[in-house]
């Protein structure tokens, strides 16, 4: 349509500033165009079809039809609609493809240009007949996906350094292998790290090393996983390359446990998840996650009698993994008998001992 303001105020070309009826015939064309690209049929009775028109855009303009391939997506609008004139900065844009991809992945939207769709290499984000939704970003000039087809609000990770059983404190330095909070150990090359407590949530800030935690492979399906946390350190899972948090996935064998690190910096809230797209971290109660942490340490303070006294039975408060090592105890201390269930012994003179049974991977 053309620029009429002017010609309207006296400035056109004629002196009148009046219209055409080709001119004017712009304005009603263009509302026309829109009424009638939603399906609707003009009515002089109906004087809010304009309003219904754009109702429908906002409804779902976003929508779009598949007519590509695996791997290469192309995106019509639905019916009569107009598509945008260029990708713009969070673009969205919805469709249910016809094929799964197998592979890195892109999308062309109404001959727009192609695009990336990011962290599609490896196949099985995108499946066939669900729903995927798309986000365009300038500063990349791709694609990124807000939805995954295998996302799941289950966290693989135990402990969100809430449960500290060791009881470190200030400035933690680890060697290799070694535990700080329950279920995150030193790396190779040992951990040195603080942290801090605030609202409940624990930070943890590492400043040489690297700190790990095991995931045992009876949690993990066979699926992708996607990493995400809070805070500066970038991680990796199984040797796979570090990266920001939400950028590190992988696909994990069920069975097979997945090692996760995180270099220098700070952390809270990790989570492993199933998916492409992290989701917004959920907390477990605490009662729970201590529980969690029990199944490979447990730290009690519990009496242990002497032989003469017919010893102690210690049931442990969590069925653990296997059969835990025990270390503390007083002069003597003796173990008569211990499985993932519980622990019986004495020792020289009875006393009140703090004990620990491990049975970490």
């Amino acid at each position: 349509m053309q620029d009429l303001n002017d010609k309207i105020n006296n400035g056109g070309a004629t002196a009148d500033g009046q219209l055409s009826a080709d001119e004017w015939n712009q304005l009603p064309s263009e509302i026309q165009n829109i009424i009638e690209a939603l399906g609707i049929t003009l009515s002089g009775a109906d004087l809010n079809q304009l309003g219904k028109g754009i109702a429908g855009y906002v409804a779902n303009g976003a929508f779009y039809t598949d007519g590509g391939a695996a791997n290469a997506y192309v995106l019509a609008a639905v019916g009569g609609k107009q598509l945008p004139p260029a990708y713009a900065d969070g673009m969205l844009a919805s469709f249910f493809p016809d094929n799964s991809n197998t592979g890195a992945s892109t999308v062309n939207i109404g001959a727009l240009g192609v695009k990336n769709i990011v962290n599609t290499s490896g196949g099985g984000k995108i499946a066939s007949g669900i729903r995927v939704d798309l986000r365009y970003r300038l500063g990349t000039d791709d694609f990124e996906i807000l939805n995954s087809p295998v996302a799941s609000r289950e966290n693989l990770l135990i402990g969100n350094f809430s449960i500290n059983q060791r009881g470190v404190s200030g400035t933690v330095i680890l060697g290799a292998g070694v535990y700080g909070h329950d279920r995150f150990k030193a790396g190779s090359g040992g951990c040195t790290y603080t942290f801090a407590t605030s609202n409940n949530v624990t930070t943890i800030t590492i400043s040489a090393g690297t700190l790990i935690q095991e995931v045992e492979g009876l949690n993990i399906e066979s699926a992708d996983y996607v990493l995400s946390w809070q805070g500066t350190a970038q991680a990796q899972i199984d040797s796979g390359g570090f990266g920001d948090s939400g950028l590190v996935a992988d696909t994990l064998v069920g069975g097979t446990s997945a090692i996760i690190e995180w270099g220098t910096g700070t952390i809270s809230l990790p989570q492993l998840e199933k998916g492409v797209i992290p989701t917004d971290f959920v907390p477990r109660l605490i009662g729970d996650e201590l529980a969690l942490c029990e199944r490979y340490f447990q730290a009690l303070t519990t009496r242990v009698e002497s032989a003469t006294q017919q010893g102690t039975i210690i049931i442990f408060h969590t069925e653990m993994r296997a059969t835990p090592t025990v270390s503390g105890g007083g002069a003597g201390f003796t173990s008569t008998g211990i499985n993932a269930d519980g622990w019986t012994g004495h020792q020289t003179t009875a006393a009140s001992v703090a004990l620990s049974f491990a049975a970490e991977l």
